[in-house]
């Protein structure tokens, strides 16, 4: 299952570009945060631990960061930590309007493409480091 989680992230960065070149940069984000949670599954599923649909979403990210943790490379749980951080609280608002101090907030009013861009990049790079790794 590594390699086939791996490739859903790898064609999902690929659909993430194409969101932000057409301008609907919250479901380029959201596609980063799909890419994201691939590898992840990805990465736990090369060292036998619990991945996919069926583990709730914050434990799938704290499994990404304590897999990636054995491999003991400081600087890549970094930045797997500050995604998980970072995706873990952009998820749910990319999917459905939501209601703040009485104003109705859109998915495409949460991120801007320079986020999107700087988020493709990172995740981009976990992804390739995951690629590596399995």
């Amino acid at each position: 299952m590594k390699d086939q989680y791996q490739r859903v992230a790898e064609r999902t960065l690929t659909a993430a570009s194409a969101m932000l070149n057409i301008q609907i940069d919250e479901m380029a984000a959201f596609c980063c945060y799909h890419a994201y949670e691939s590898t992840a599954s990805a990465l736990a599923a090369s060292k036998s631990q619990k991945h996919g649909y069926k583990v709730p979403h914050q434990v799938k990210l704290k499994t990404f960061w304590n897999c990636a943790e054995t491999i003991g490379n400081n600087q890549m749980t970094d930045k797997i930590a500050q995604l998980n951080m970072e995706i873990g609280s952009l998820r749910n608002r990319l999917l459905y309007p939501r209601e703040v101090d009485g104003e109705i907030k859109m998915p495409e009013d949460e991120v801007s493409p320079q986020q999107v861009r700087q988020l493709l990049k990172d995740v981009q790079e976990v992804v390739n480091w995951v690629g590596q790794q399995i």
